[in-house]
């Protein structure tokens, strides 16, 4: 009965995803693919209920699709490795399907060392752990070299009336008026000298550059930069960051990238000014509420939330849901505390975001 549901459920994960994207003829040709592959394991559990082998065969040919049914095999190979695990080409493919299909490394190293101590001397599952532990290595290297801090505890106080610093009209005058303390170009003068900002100042700088043309919530910008970073391009991302910072001199994401390249290019320096210009920026996210839905954080950039999540060792685990909070639209994200596993919803204000995407300042 569990087998069956199970069946089902795949298949109708398959259906809603080859639906959405409107791909019928991939969507007859994978449900034949999948139909005919569930029924050839299912004639064959009826005889060998208890076998191993029979799991085995059938997450190898499952692992090999091109649809989602593929990130299901692993269930099958644990169930191969449960009633026998005394054949080390069960680990090898597992740990392969692991670490090459799933791209989960850190799985592959634990599969890999348990099949080890039940096969020693093999060198197949030897020279498949070295391989893990080198990419192990990079991705290591590459979170220190990409890291940005967290988000501090200390030392940066919140807005004490969330009313008020999300009464965006009167702030956008605040940003215009020339007399004002917070006047956009005098702010951004002191924000590109490497002036010691406000949290509240930088905020006020974020609200000033939502009237400038230059302002595109839904810019892909970094991800040029990212590609020449994932090339080892280093000189030509950090000369591509700095032209797009002229334009977009605010964009968290960017300075990323340029903090990357500039660790990689052994540039401390330069990339300790970087940084401090991210987390200004992310701190005055952080000023303006606590993520509730009470008091969102006011976003400026789709993807920021994310870089901010981050920031907050949060990750996305769960859906995404767009509502009302504190009278005006947000994003809400369900997520998971990347150290104590707690899950959770981390509340945006998008207000700015839509105003733009509508037309209106």
């Amino acid at each position: 009965m569990k087998l069956t549901i199970k069946i089902f459920g795949l298949l109708v994960f398959l259906t809603v995803e080859q639906i959405a994207f409107g791909q019928q003829d991939n969507y007859a040709k994978n449900t034949k693919l999948f139909e005919d592959e569930q029924a050839r394991f299912e004639s064959e559990l009826k005889t060998n209920m208890d076998s191993a082998e029979v799991y085995w065969n059938h997450a190898n040919i499952i692992a090999g699709f091109t649809f989602n049914v593929y990130k299901e095999a692993w269930q099958f190979y644990e169930v191969a490795l449960s009633i026998d695990s005394s054949k080390v080409v069960y680990f090898i493919d597992y740990g392969k399907y692991l670490s090459e299909v799933m791209n989960y490394v850190y799985d592959a190293k634990v599969l890999y060392e348990r099949g080890l101590k039940n096969f020693p001397s093999d060198q197949e599952l030897k020279r498949a752990l070295e391989n893990v532990n080198s990419r192990i290595v990079k991705i290591e290297e590459n979170k220190k070299l990409s890291s940005f801090g967290k988000a501090p505890t200390t030392g940066h106080p919140k807005a004490t009336d969330y009313s008020k610093v999300t009464d965006f009209e009167n702030l956008v005058e605040q940003t215009k008026n020339v007399k004002s303390e917070f006047y956009f170009n005098n702010l951004l003068d002191k924000f590109n000298a490497d002036s010691n900002l406000t949290d509240e100042q930088v905020y006020m700088l974020l609200i000033g550059f939502t009237q400038q043309d230059e302002y595109r919530p839904y810019t892909q910008e970094p991800d040029e930069v990212y590609k020449l970073n994932n090339v080892g391009n280093f000189d030509e991302a950090i000369n591509k960051a700095k032209e797009l910072l002229k334009d977009n001199p605010l964009m968290p994401s960017l300075y990323k990238e340029l903090i990357y390249a500039y660790r990689k290019k052994g540039n401390q320096t330069l990339a300790d000014i970087s940084l401090k210009k991210m987390q200004s920026i992310l701190n005055a996210m952080l000023y303006t509420g606590d993520g509730t839905c009470e008091k969102p954080y006011v976003a400026f950039w789709v993807r920021e939330e994310y870089t901010l999540l981050k920031y907050l060792d949060y990750k996305k685990t769960g859906a995404i849901y767009i509502g009302t909070c504190a009278g005006q639209q947000a994003d809400r994200l369900e997520v998971t505390n990347l150290t104590t596993n707690e899950q959770t919803i981390i509340c945006f204000n998008i207000t700015m975001i839509l105003k733009k995407q509508r037309g209106n300042k």
